[in-house]
């Protein structure tokens, strides 16, 4: 009822825009797990040093920097409906790959799912982004940016607190202790085996996550 409001939630009754918001918000959710979690495997159940975990994580990193730039040029001569929807492919495919994982898993296996899931993401936000922010007139670009900030900033926070959920309760319903800081601890071959099937559920959580946000951009 303000003449002026901070939020316009009328904004949310177009359809670009909302869909658009919940778009990222899924995918954020799903990826921030593999932030949180792929440390904690590559240094606590594979025994890297964490220069070596780096790196590991480094095509990340590089897919997107590399598909950013591309997918906003891509986008406006295509529409941004299929290159979201096809880097969530890329992203999904890379969260199935990473459930796939176990204690004596090659390096290659986690360099390919994060470049795949890296590429993904870079298709996806810039075109996601570009979606959202054509939706809106120009004297509402501000409110449009701080809508997707908050979006990926909530999921992020989100995603950490299912991936810890999800693991902790595999590990407790497997008999050991439910929490993270027995992993870093070396509490064993049994311990680094319930936190790999732990996180295994929660990238295929994840990825199912990234389906949704598929189909939230195909509808769009």
């Amino acid at each position: 009822r303000s003449a002026s409001p901070m939020l316009d939630t009328r904004l949310f009754k177009r359809r670009l825009f909302s869909m658009g918001v919940a778009a990222s918000f899924v995918s954020f959710v799903g990826n921030s797990s593999v932030r949180f979690l792929m440390p904690f495997y590559l240094m606590q159940a594979l025994g890297y040093q964490a220069s070596q975990a780096a790196l590991m994580m480094v095509p990340a990193s590089i897919g997107m920097a590399v598909m950013g730039p591309i997918s906003g040029p891509l986008s406006d001569r295509v529409g941004t409906r299929w290159p979201s929807a096809v880097g969530m492919a890329f992203s999904a495919s890379g969260m199935f790959l990473f459930s796939r994982m176990g204690v004596d898993t090659h390096p290659a296996h986690v360099v390919i799912g994060m470049a795949l899931t890296g590429i993904g993401m870079g298709l996806f936000s810039a075109a996601t982004t570009s979606a959202v922010m054509g939706s809106m007139g120009r004297s509402r670009y501000g409110i449009a940016t701080a809508v997707l900030n908050l979006a990926r900033t909530s999921s992020n926070v989100t995603g950490v607190a299912m991936a810890t959920t999800i693991v902790t309760l595999t590990m407790g319903s497997l008999g050991y202790e439910p929490s993270l800081a027995a992993v870093t601890q070396d509490g064993g071959e049994g311990v680094k085996s319930a936190f790999v099937s732990g996180m295994s559920r929660t990238f295929m959580v994840a990825g199912a996550l990234m389906i949704l946000s598929i189909a939230l951009s195909i509808l769009r």
